[in-house]
């Protein structure tokens, strides 16, 4: 998927009120926490870098698995073809082939800890 189809609502959002443009650059592209342009790019340097992104694939943000908290709810799998399903987050084994370890749910293994091969955060969806 390419960003321009990932960010699709957005892109039309900057369509309509283009005074959003820069705030979605900095967030999206540059991927910047402070609220600055990181390249201080004039405009129309930053509108042609914006075209050339649009066209590149999405790539999803990196996650620092250690600093999420314990009881995120976060959705996990086993296999990359399988459903996703919600699970509360326990913590991070970067050791391991099945690195995400979360609590249980059900009545019959709650409080017992799974380990899970694929996650992501429900903000990714």
């Amino acid at each position: 998927m390419k960003n321009k189809e990932k960010y699709i609502d957005n892109i039309i959002e900057i369509v309509k009120y283009p005074n959003k443009a820069c705030r979605f650059r900095i967030e999206k592209m540059f991927r910047s926490e402070n609220g600055r342009c990181p390249e201080d790019l004039p405009c129309f340097e930053c509108g042609v870098k914006f075209d050339k992104w649009l066209e590149e694939e999405y790539e999803p943000p990196k996650v620092d698995w250690n600093s999420i908290p314990m009881n995120t709810i976060i959705e996990v799998r086993d296999y990359e073809d399988a459903s996703w399903i919600k699970r509360s987050f326990a913590f991070y084994n970067e050791n391991s082939d099945y690195p995400y370890v979360c609590i249980g749910n059900t009545k019959y293994n709650y409080g017992l800890t799974v380990s899970w091969k694929y996650a992501r955060l429900l903000e990714e969806i």
